[in-house]
């Protein structure tokens, strides 16, 4: 979709969106002048948040100061402080003979009828602020004043809804404002809400009341006292040989590092003498054990080879029993045999010199061994000694350790009570107490104004930029072709003639043909074009030689019948003789419209003559031949020697034959019709929607080739058609 098209679709809807727009702003102008007037009154607190001279925290920084507005903030917008707040307006307007608001009739009648008194509900409205509590919806009495409220328009809802509260970026204060239909009821509101926020946040801290100046005093004489005890008693034992203490521990650090190390040699030469010890007794045990030898491969062989035939020879004596003495005589011999070469040969003899020198050397490690254990051992008591020595040194360090801390803590907690009792003097305040108020609301002198012509503006402008953003976005999701640029990117194919929309209820098409119309100038022009279309078609058909055409479309409601009826008047106005034939059988709209007989079936049959099934029309020269309904296709309708559909109209003696078929989605009837024909014109509408079925029909008609004559884009609109 191109933009030109985008922009033609807000053009065809712009008296609806012109119309939206004006509405808007007059009912706009009408709210905004007509509005109840409000004035408006603001205040300003400090809150010494971000002032440097009052310490909050150590750690303080710019996140924590946002969390402390916010909760500020919401404090004031809490039911608490809007409930004392409204409270006192109450109390206000029941005692005061210059109330903010006064009861009308109806309102006076609601209020009786809660059913307390005046003097009743100021008692228990004093109660509540003196203890700074809400009233109690459990109790039927104090239940009775919500109502009152309510009827006073005082409650949480109402009081909510006109008070704002804000902090001023960036800065240590924030703003109160609110606006209400009486100037000095917006000064009460943003001026009190301060002392009602005050008196609720201090009934939480509660600081005087929970802790005394005496008492906090004679915490911190006696954590004072209790420090300087702690801190002499620590100058004590730092006095004296604490250098000499250190001095000590270091001497025989080094001394126990020097027979560390000593230490580790011994118990590297132990582990080399255990290992040679080990290899000589391993040396000795190998030359003391005698050495076995096993038969020569040889001995082997021929063991086999004697036990093989002794085997042969047992097997021949239970053959030959009488053989038995003869053979068991080889047997024993062969047995002799195999005893010999079975005999291990004896080993060599042991080299004595060799064996006592190993011993020897046995002898040397095993003394090597036993003095390095006992050097070990030495060493490792003279280390465990100056280790003793030096924990008990250690020792004295410890105690001034322990002396440290306690004075450390006890040093804390004093200066803790200290930050207490200069808080309850007023020495060091909290966020309540350092809460101020620097602007105190005015009443102000003149309302708020509404900016009617601001007002009537934006609601123009909203509405008007809303209404061309939704027919925008619905153009841009409507599916249908409604271009010539969308027919030829979707059907890939280029139509005979685009023909506009035209509504033929307020003008007939002999008319519009004829050029004989009524109409306004500014419709002219499009029936003019309609008229030239109809013409230029109208030329291709006679330039064609073609007599007999079949006009088709996909789906009912794309306008082929008025295109048969527009062809057939525009043929007939340059003296050509037109036979109109509605063979759309499926709603036979043509045969309806000039109530022709249906008797094209029983002409193809043979069943009537032509000049029978032919039904006269007021135009001279068109003439129609009108078909029943039926869901039944041609094939199924004819008989089989049915005449040829061309053979019957050639020879009909009118100059053309214009055929309607039905329409393809629901019925094959062009398919069949198409081989009896001169040529095909096929309609497709704007507002169609292109599928895969609707392509697949088309390019089964295309395929025909010899008989597809085009297509006619029909319906399209007078801004979506193509420049001429």
């Amino acid at each position: 979709m191109d933009i030109i098209n985008l922009y033609r679709s807000i053009l065809r809807r712009k008296w609806l969106i012109l119309f939206c727009s004006i509405l808007a702003a007059i009912l706009a102008f009408v709210y905004a002048k007509f509005k109840t007037k409000l004035y408006a009154s603001k205040a300003q607190y400090s809150t010494g948040l971000t002032i440097e001279s009052v310490t909050v925290s150590d750690n303080f920084n710019v996140f924590q100061i946002d969390a402390k507005f916010s909760n500020i903030i919401e404090t004031f917008k809490s039911p608490n402080v809007i409930g004392l707040l409204s409270y006192r307006l109450l109390a206000n307007d029941l005692t005061s003979k210059q109330p903010f608001r006064k009861l009308d009739a109806k309102q006076e009648t609601a209020f009786k009828s809660v059913g307390i008194t005046k003097e009743r509900a100021v008692r228990i409205l004093l109660n509540k602020l003196d203890s700074l509590k809400l009233l109690r919806t459990n109790d039927p009495e104090e239940n009775k004043l919500n109502d009152v409220l309510e009827i006073y328009k005082y409650d949480y809802k109402s009081l909510s809804g006109v008070i704002g509260v804000s902090r001023l970026q960036r800065t240590d204060y924030i703003d109160i404002y609110a606006e209400t239909n009486s100037p000095e009821l917006s000064a009460f509101l943003v001026n009190e809400i301060g002392a009602s926020f005050l008196n609720f946040y201090n009934s939480l801290s509660n600081v005087r009341s929970s802790e005394s100046i005496s008492n906090l005093e004679r915490q911190v004489s006696s954590k004072s006292k209790q420090f300087d005890s702690i801190y002499n008693s620590l100058q004590n034992t730092k006095q004296g040989s604490v250098g000499d203490i250190s001095a000590q521990i270091t001497s025989l650090m080094g001394i126990i590092q020097s027979y560390e190390e000593k230490l580790g040699e011994e118990k590297a030469s132990l582990n080399r003498q255990t290992a040679q010890l080990n290899n000589l007794n391993n040396q000795i045990a190998a030359l003391q054990k005698p050495v076995q030898t096993e038969p020569s491969s040889n001995n082997a062989d021929a063991i086999a080879a004697l036990r093989t035939q002794i085997r042969d020879l047992e097997t021949e004596k239970a053959s030959n029993p009488a053989q038995a003495s003869t053979i068991d005589a080889k047997i024993k011999l062969l047995q002799r045999e195999i005893a010999i070469k079975s005999k291990k040969p004896a080993g060599p003899k042991i080299d004595e010199a060799l064996l006592a020198d190993l011993k020897q050397k046995k002898y040397d490690a095993e003394a090597e061994v036993e003095s390095a254990g006992k050097n070990i051992k030495e060493f490792e008591g003279t280390i465990r000694k100056y280790q003793g020595q030096i924990s008990g040194l250690a020792g004295k360090d410890v105690g001034i350790a322990k002396e440290e801390a306690m004075a450390e803590m006890t040093s804390k907690e004093l200066a803790s009570i200290k930050d207490r009792f200069e808080t309850v003097q007023g020495k060091k305040e909290g966020v309540g107490m350092n809460f101020k108020q620097t602007l105190f609301g005015q009443p102000s002198l003149e309302y708020e104004s509404t900016r009617p012509i601001l007002t009537t503006a934006l609601s123009g402008a909203s509405v008007f930029l809303t209404l061309c953003f939704i027919f925008l976005f619905l153009e841009l999701l409507n599916p249908s072709l409604r271009t010539l640029v969308a027919f030829e990117r979707e059907l890939k194919l280029t139509p005979l003639v685009v023909l506009a929309k035209v509504n033929f209820k307020k003008e007939s098409l002999g008319n519009v043909l004829s050029n004989t119309t009524s109409a306004p100038k500014k419709d002219r022009k499009l029936l003019l074009r309609f008229r030239t279309v109809i013409q230029l078609l109208r030329l291709k058909i006679l330039e064609s030689k073609k007599r007999v055409y079949l006009l088709s479309s996909y789906q009912s409601g794309e306008g082929k019948s008025l295109l048969i009826e527009a062809l057939a008047k525009s043929l007939q106005m340059t003296g050509k003789s037109v036979l109109i034939v509605d063979a759309n059988v499926m709603s036979n709209g043509l045969t309806e419209k000039y109530n022709a007989k249906p008797e094209l079936i029983a002409l193809l049959n043979g069943e009537t003559t032509l000049e029978n099934a032919v039904t006269k029309t007021e135009e001279e020269g068109i003439d129609i031949i009108g078909s029943s309904n039926t869901s039944s296709t041609f094939a199924e309708l004819v008989s089989k020697n049915h005449q040829g559909i061309k053979s019957v109209f050639e020879a009909s003696g009118y100059d053309y034959v214009l055929i309607e078929a039905p329409v393809m989605k629901y019925h094959i009837g062009v398919f069949e019709l198409n081989d009896s024909v001169d040529g095909i014109l096929n309609v497709v509408s704007a507002d169609s929607v292109i599928d895969a079925d609707y392509k697949a029909a088309m390019e089964k008609l295309y395929a025909n080739r010899e008989h597809f004559v085009g297509m006619v884009f029909n319906q399209v609109l007078h801004d979506n058609m193509p420049s001429s």
